[in-house]
């Protein structure tokens, strides 16, 4: 029995630790797929603003090589260094003439400045703004101020005195002789622009550290400039707002998620690098990408903002779920299984043990019992009783079998009713039942028998009446065997028929 019930127990715990495990795997893979999902999303909207600013820098470098760089516009450079102002305003003029045209459709590909300056840091020539020159720009200008110090190329993000954007500075010579840097920058609008044919899906933002803008920009032009609504203390160029279409105009007017998106990021944005957050709003998923963007220098100065909804992220999430039904669905049947195969086992144990007419144990199982008891216990006073149904063939004769067969069933349920806990009882055969009772002493074990044979005397069996038994009591003797103590109780037993019936003989 304790081997039996260890085995289910043992497949019991089985099943459910590997039921867990495989609910930790299922939401282990849900973890890693649904972290790489925002991580793939996320990179690859970095590349493809990497690559953008990266083709701008090759057209970039196109537009030096082919139309600045040459002998006419370096020598006006070189004669500029050494002019007076009117003779500076005759070569701007002269400048201006000669990139007119080229500017004008460098601007039809979102370029916005290509701007001159002297050795000096002076600005030369503005050809978004010509009428605004003469202004160092060393200490508000890096790029400018490295470039012509160390004459050398710069690029990357700058915030300007009008304009932010990726800035290319090339350091412009004429025989030799370092003459003054030109500038071609790209604005933020047109790589958010770009971005947005890309992923029409992705709403795209830049926004930039008002600290970072102040510090810079002529305070005239500080009005183009408007709150962001998605982080408090950057802001945001009217040139990339007015890049909202109205359908996102309407998406960054519902303050519900712009609260969430903001409190998402408050604690992240605090660390000035790139991060991904994931929310949940108006039964959507959302993906919040905000990739730090650093000045030239390498200084953290906005972000690139991307907000993406997405409905991938509940197909994996509904897939994980899919896998835990079907998980558990499996290990329950597989528990049902054990179960029901444990309670089949268990009822044809039963079957073996009992006798199938009153339900009580039968002979065989009652002696292994009895013989493994008495090994556990050999210290014990055990009694054995032996019951026989007084006058029963007359019943079978008169009545039938059948109700020979009730009677039998009725004594079984009165010997469970009557009998305690601690007694071990069967039906031995034909219509003797025979008890075992543990663990006490005669006067108990003789008032147990007592009992029982009047509540037999006393109980009126359908069709038949009354009905009397004779019961035969013994002591096992320590190191006696089992035969001879049934032995002696079954001679207890004839005498008790040989005297009258209906008596309890001990001997």
């Amino acid at each position: 029995m304790y081997r039996r019930n260890r085995f289910i127990l043992i497949m019991g715990f089985t099943i459910i630790v590997i039921w867990f495990l495989s609910l930790w795997a299922v939401q282990t893979e849900y973890e890693k797929n649904h972290h790489q999902f925002l991580v793939e999303r996320s990179n690859l909207l970095e590349r493809s603003t990497a690559s953008v600013i990266s083709s701008y820098e090759r057209f970039s470098n196109f537009i030096f090589e082919s139309a600045v760089n040459t002998e006419e516009v370096t020598t006006l450079m070189q004669q500029a260094t050494k002019a007076s102002e009117e003779e500076q305003a005759k070569i701007r003029m002269e400048m201006y003439t000669i990139f007119e045209d080229m500017y004008e459709v460098a601007s039809d590909y979102d370029f916005r400045q290509l701007h001159f300056h002297l050795p000096n840091g002076d600005s030369f020539l503005r050809m978004h703004a010509p009428d605004k020159f003469g202004d160092n720009l060393f200490d508000l200008r890096e790029t400018v101020r490295m470039t012509n110090t160390e004459k050398r190329y710069t690029r990357g993000f700058e915030e300007g005195r009008i304009f932010n954007g990726y800035r290319f500075v090339y350091p412009l010579f004429s025989l030799g002789e370092h003459v003054g840097s030109v500038e071609v920058s790209i604005s933020l609008e047109s790589i958010i622009s770009i971005l947005g044919e890309m992923f029409p899906s992705v709403r795209s933002s830049f926004i930039i550290e008002k600290e970072v803008m102040e510090s810079t920009v002529f305070e005239t032009e500080r009005s183009r400039y408007e709150p962001s609504l998605l982080a408090e203390g950057y802001v945001v160029d009217e040139a990339v707002a007015e890049l909202i279409s109205e359908e996102e105009a309407s998406y960054y007017k519902d303050n519900q998620l712009l609260d969430l998106v903001r409190s998402s990021i408050e604690d992240p944005i605090l660390s000035k690098e790139s991060f991904v957050k994931l929310i949940h709003y108006n039964k959507r998923d959302y993906v919040i990408f905000y990739s730090e963007t650093e000045n030239f220098k390498g200084d953290p100065v906005g972000y690139f903002t991307y907000i993406l909804p997405t409905t991938e992220l509940r197909t994996i999430a509904a897939t994980r779920n899919i896998s835990v039904f079907t998980i558990t669905a499996i290990f329950l049947l597989a528990a049902a299984f054990v179960y029901i195969f444990h309670q089949r086992q268990k009822a044809m144990r039963e079957l073996a043990r009992k006798d199938p007419l009153t339900n009580l144990y039968n002979r065989r199982y009652f002696y292994q019992r009895v013989v493994k008891l008495m090994k556990m216990h050999k210290q014990k006073q055990h009694y054995f009783a032996i019951l026989d149904i007084d006058f029963f063939k007359q019943v079978n004769d008169q009545f039938g079998h059948g109700t020979g067969d009730e009677v039998l069933q009725a004594i079984a349920r009165i010997m469970c009713e009557t009998l305690t806990n601690d007694e071990i009882f069967a039906r031995h055969g034909g219509e003797e039942f025979i008890v075992m009772l543990p663990h006490t002493h005669r006067s108990a074990a003789m008032i147990y028998c007592d009992t029982l044979r009047r509540a037999i005397e006393d109980y009126s069996f359908s069709g038949v009446g009354h009905i009397t038994v004779s019961i035969g009591v013994t002591e096992y003797q320590q190191a006696e065997s089992l035969k001879a103590v049934i032995d002696r109780a079954d001679k207890a037993l004839y005498e008790a028929k040989a005297s009258g019936r209906n008596k309890v003989i001990y001997k």
